[in-house]
């Protein structure tokens, strides 16, 4: 019998947390009268990546409930390798977007 698995591991907990505060910067920096053009790419594109990784993840997890009634190791496992990557993109996105709020102010 294997051990239970928890339905989000550390990582992503992390990973929810961060987008949470990357969306209020997101907002704020679009609310900007002139973003600089990194701050742009970061909204039109890199933060909707994010957001699309993560829909990715919610998809593997559903997968794995239907088809083996919880949540699998290997499904967890996949799902925190792409949260660690993700996290990395959320942490530059969040410098740009602060750097470019400081420049702004």
């Amino acid at each position: 019998m294997s051990a239970i698995v928890p339905r989000y591991g550390p990582e992503e907990i992390r990973l929810r947390h961060a987008i949470d505060r990357l969306s209020l910067l997101v907002s704020t920096a679009r609310d900007q009268a002139v973003p600089t053009r990194l701050s742009a790419v970061v909204i039109k594109t890199t933060y909707p990546s994010i957001l699309d990784g993560l829909s990715a993840m919610d998809k593997a997890r559903e997968r794995a409930k239907r088809f083996h009634g919880r949540m699998t190791e290997w499904a967890l496992r996949d799902n925190e390798s792409e949260a660690r990557l993700l996290l990395l993109h959320a942490d530059v996105c969040r410098t740009i977007l602060q750097q470019a709020l400081r420049a702004a102010a």
